[in-house]
């Protein structure tokens, strides 16, 4: 195999790694005590820039260059991914600040741990060993020299496993340049409509810190670990900054009561499944700082799907149990942060979708096949205003809020508990369900639900409604599902729930687009 793309792409991230080494360095002075730690993964990016460069010289050879295409899909699989690693370093890097202090270097060398754990399960350095490895075995192949398979087959999965992983939006970058042979230049993000360009460390502007306390021990492959808690983000929506109530339950855990109405879907979509890679830990690792919130079953228990809350930062997860294909076996269990994940809605399904760097089209992790519209709802909102909540870093653009397959019938302001919402009527195509919500007008949260009703029972009802004043709408009975530690619905003197309206036209146009909507 002649010197190409590929064999150019070896040199690209030997220099990567070299310089990544050399940003690591500026660590050691400033905070020494975490010096045996950041040696490890100094050492393993050298190691990972010598294997490259023997494999380039290797490749360029007339002697091995033939059996270049022996490795070419290997290295097509693992340098996108050590890139994108080397990636996410530099960019924390950029969180140093122009004149950074050790307080700096000690946060941001804990960011450095906490995001490779939290995204891969295992340390940075444990990462960087994989990769080196890998390149040793690559380098054996290239010459004949025997290799152990299943050594290689088990640094295959890991790796394929952390690409995908990694394909997804994570630390507040969208990465380019992926492709092998063009040199994704290690440089903090900017706008596509400007170049990229190498920049010095020190030139790098600071974002928001974390405040975490983290120790690690360094050994090879060890299982997936939970999350350590970080810094909570502020938020102008503060009734939203907790999890659980006065009385200590958390709010999801009273969602799925059974107190609605029963509107059937007349579609049926496709099996509940889960599609997400095997993490046969997960339950174990979440019993020991979460909360269970949720436990659902679908396809008669086939597949079980838990939601998981832990306190300490309002992380939330997502946990699919599917059934074992044989009898005795264990059943697969698949796990990811709701912020890894986007949700949107297919006939009777949802569809929880992993968002794809290098491809267009979100893939699919999980399907989940519902009954009846109400249950539907429910999930959707929780899962929304759970994914809202939680206060990882950065926190995430709630961009999937829109239940495709629902119309729009009213949107308009009301004073909620000393908060400006926004209040929708919204009636499902298929099912004939009719719903009222109530979501964050404005702010980071914007579109978060905070509560949300089923009244598709008083359509037609003369009596449910009573407009008290020009902006206050009075309704007889309403059920809310409530999606926020502390709101307090609004409510007069005898219980009636209260719409308070911003205007008399916006109250004139509810009560009027509801008695419009006809039931089917």
């Amino acid at each position: 195999m002649e010197s190409g793309p590929v064999a150019d792409r070896l040199l690209d991230e030997a220099e990567n790694a070299q310089d990544v080494a050399a940003g690591l360095n500026r660590f050691l002075d400033a905070i020494p005590e975490c010096s045996t730690e950041i040696t490890a993964v100094i050492s393993e990016l050298f190691a990972i820039s010598s294997a490259l460069r023997e494999l380039h010289t290797a490749l360029a050879s007339r002697r091995y260059g033939r059996r270049g295409p022996l490795i070419e899909d290997d290295l097509e699989l693992a340098l996108p991914s050590l890139n994108i690693t080397l990636e996410d370093i530099v960019e924390m890097f950029g969180r140093l600040g122009r004149s950074p202090l050790a307080t700096a270097y000690r946060r941001v060398w804990k960011e450095i741990c906490l995001s490779f754990r939290d995204e891969g399960g295992i340390s940075l350095c444990s990462r960087l060993e994989i990769y080196r490895t890998f390149f040793i075995e690559l380098a054996l192949v290239l010459t004949g020299a025997p290799t152990g398979p299943r050594d290689m087959e088990t640094l295959r999965a890991r790796i394929e496993d952390l690409l995908e992983l990694q394909d997804e939006p994570g630390l507040n970058v969208a990465f380019d340049g992926l492709a092998l042979g063009h040199r994704a230049p290690l440089s903090p993000p900017m706008s596509s409509s400007r170049p990229q360009r190498r920049i010095p460390y020190e030139t790098f502007l600071p974002t928001s810190p974390l405040s975490s306390d983290y120790s690690d021990r360094e050994y090879p492959f060890p299982p997936p670990a939970p999350d350590v808690p970080q810094s909570p983000s502020s938020t102008t929506f503060s009734s939203l900054s907790s999890g659980s109530s006065g009385s200590g339950t958390h709010w999801a855990s009273r969602i799925f009561d059974g107190r609605h109405s029963i509107t059937a879907f007349n579609m049926s979509g496709q099996a509940s499944k889960c599609l997400g890679p095997e993490l046969n830990s997960s339950e174990s690792i979440l019993s020991r700082d979460s909360e269970k919130l949720i436990e659902l079953p679908f396809e008669n228990s086939a597949l079980i799907v838990r939601l998981y809350y832990r306190p300490a930062d309002q992380r939330a997860r997502i946990l699919c149990l599917s059934a074992p294909d044989r009898p005795g076996r264990v059943r697969k269990q698949c796990c990811l942060p709701l912020t890894s994940l986007q949700i949107f809605r297919a006939e009777s399904c949802l569809q929880l979708c992993r968002p794809s760097r290098s491809r267009r089209t979100p893939q699919l992790w999980a399907n989940l096949r519902f009954s009846i519209y109400e249950r539907m709802v429910l999930f959707f909102c929780t899962f929304l205003a759970l994914k809202a909540h939680d206060t990882y870093v950065p926190r995430p653009a709630i961009d999937d809020y829109i239940l495709d397959g629902e119309t729009e019938k009213y949107g308009g302001k009301i004073e909620d508990d000393n908060f400006l919402h926004a209040l929708r009527i919204f009636k499902d195509r298929d099912s004939g369900g009719v719903r009222l919500e109530a979501s964050v007008l404005r702010g980071e949260l914007k579109r978060t639900p905070v509560w949300t009703a089923f009244v598709t029972q008083y359509l037609g009802s003369t009596n449910w409604m009573r407009r008290i004043e020009p902006k206050v709408i009075q309704l007889r009975d309403l059920h809310p599902y409530v999606f926020s530690p502390d709101y307090t619905p609004q409510r007069g003197p005898r219980g009636e729930h209260e719409l308070r309206f911003t205007t008399a036209q916006d109250a004139s146009e509810f009560r009027d687009n509801f008695f419009s909507i006809r039931a089917t």
